[in-house]
């Protein structure tokens, strides 16, 4: 079945027990590349937070990735991550840490 859509779609296991089917050329990492590139941002100065693998590729790309806590993306390896999860406010707790 793949093979009738490879051109067409991207398959992405965003979780343990989830599959994303994504159209080709559509994705988180491409949404922040595109706004970095119109506002002329590098991507060093960006930062992401991600939970599942669909945002493996935009929390590769940018200058500042975060993981949330007990997130699949926590377990890639990434050295930035929450102390809560997003059902806990987890961004909001991870930017008053950072910034205030």
């Amino acid at each position: 079945m793949i093979k009738y859509f490879k051109n067409e779609l991207e398959i992405v296991i965003s979780s343990e027990d989830c599959l994303d089917l994504n159209m080709k050329d559509c994705s988180k990492k491409l949404g922040v590349e595109t706004i970095a590139q119109a506002l002329d941002i590098d991507k060093k100065d960006i930062m992401a937070f991600g939970d599942s693998g669909n945002d493996y590729k935009m929390l590769q790309f940018v200058g500042y990735p975060v993981a949330m806590k007990d997130s699949y993306m926590s377990t890639k390896g990434f050295k930035n991550i929450t102390y809560f999860t997003n059902d806990e406010n987890g961004v909001a707790d991870y930017l008053e840490r950072k910034f205030l």
